[in-house]
C-alpha cells in the first residue's frame, strides 16, 4: 500500500462516528468501555480501530477474584498527538 492510500486509511479512522469523542474523553484520564460515548456495538468496533493504530490502550484498572480483570482505555502519546493537530485542524475551519 502506498504512503497516501495508508495515511488515507488512517484518517478515515478518525473520521468515523465515535472515534473523536473517544480520544476527547480519554484525554484526562483512562475509562473503562460503559464509560465512553457510542452504543456497544460502535463503541467495540472503535476502541479495536483507535488501538490497533496505537492511539489507545488497554490498561487493567484492578484484578477481580475470579474471571476477567477490569480493564479501562488511554489515550497513547501518539492518540494524544493525533488528537492536537485534529482539533489545530478543526481550528482552520
Amino acid at each position: 500500500m502506498s504512503e497516501p492510500q495508508e495515511t488515507g486509511k488512517k484518517l478515515a479512522v478518525l473520521a468515523k462516528r465515535d472515534s473523536l469523542s473517544i480520544l476527547c474523553e480519554l484525554r484526562d484520564s483512562p475509562k473503562r468501555f460503559s464509560n465512553l460515548p457510542g452504543n456497544t456495538d460502535t463503541r467495540s468496533r472503535r476502541l479495536r480501530e483507535l488501538e490497533e493504530n496505537k492511539l489507545i490502550e488497554p490498561t487493567i484498572v484492578s484484578q477481580r477474584r475470579r474471571g476477567r480483570p477490569i480493564v479501562a482505555y488511554r489515550i497513547t502519546e501518539r492518540g494524544t498527538v493525533v488528537l492536537r493537530d485534529a482539533e489545530a485542524l478543526a481550528k482552520e475551519f
